[in-house]
């Protein structure tokens, strides 16, 4: 799976930047190395069971009148957008509505804004501007992820899958890769080439011709790998001749 990182807290490799820290605990909190520690751990998963016909781009601001996307996946099989939700305490989700366990009166009551809705409004936003760009995506699927251990959720026919991070593993193995094949290479690439804009200094995966210092690297439709395997194995033929006839004249 090839992953672009844009998140302005973490560096090119996914990890969290040392200059960034106060920045980080201001606009994340306190905890925002725990939080990073729990997207990190949903990335490997998706990271060892899906190959690099997978793209994955994190925290990303796609659209410029939409939230950042704090994942978006696509690949053969579809696209998806990933919110995580990092509080603690107990939920319900019922349709679009995402509903807190107020203690004092142990009862469930509305949040606003509601993450669920949040998500799909986004999904819907990343949906719409694919689309603008003919793009064959036939849906972007919202997800949620919880990442905290003592969070106590019900899900009661919510509009948006919601997951908690150990069930990563089940949701990219059957709701991902087991999935029917809905767009090729080639629609991939231009999903990519769309986005990218969106993306920044953020490293970009590599385009399907290899380049070097910013120079192509193919010649006569092979890429220079190509062309030293070619000359050494011409080298050795020569050798391999030339030893032949060097014995030949000897004997003669």
């Amino acid at each position: 799976m090839q992953i672009v990182h844009c998140s302005p807290y973490r560096d090119a490799e996914g990890e969290p930047r040392n200059d960034k820290k106060r920045q980080a605990a201001k606009e994340l909190g306190a905890n925002w190395l725990e939080q990073l520690k729990a997207e990190d751990a949903v990335i490997e998963v998706f990271s060892n069971h899906l190959d690099d016909d997978y793209h994955l781009i994190c925290n990303a601001d796609l659209l410029e009148d939409a939230p950042d996307a704090d994942m978006l996946l696509f690949g053969p099989n579809g696209v998806w957008v990933f919110e995580f939700i990092h509080i603690t305490g107990s939920f319900r989700a019922e349709g679009e509505d995402w509903l807190t366990l107020n203690n004092k009166s142990a009862q469930y009551e509305p949040t606003d804004p509601s993450p669920l809705a949040s998500a799909r409004d986004n999904a819907n936003a990343i949906y719409d501007y694919l689309h603008s760009q003919n793009l064959p995506v036939p849906w972007v699927n919202p997800v949620l992820i919880l990442t905290a251990e003592d969070v106590a959720f019900h899900n009661d026919g919510a509009a948006v899958a919601a997951i908690r991070t150990d069930e990563a593993y089940q949701f990219v193995t059957q709701e991902v890769r087991d999935l029917d094949t809905v767009m090729n290479e080639q629609d991939i690439e231009r999903l990519y080439d769309a986005l990218a804009p969106f993306l920044g200094d953020a490293v970009q995966a590599p385009s399907t011709e290899e380049e070097v210092g910013g120079k192509r690297t193919h010649f006569l439709g092979m890429t220079t790998v190509q062309w030293l395997v070619i000359l050494v194995l011409a080298f050795m033929d020569i050798c391999v001749l030339g030893g032949f006839a060097f014995i030949v004249i000897s004997e003669g």
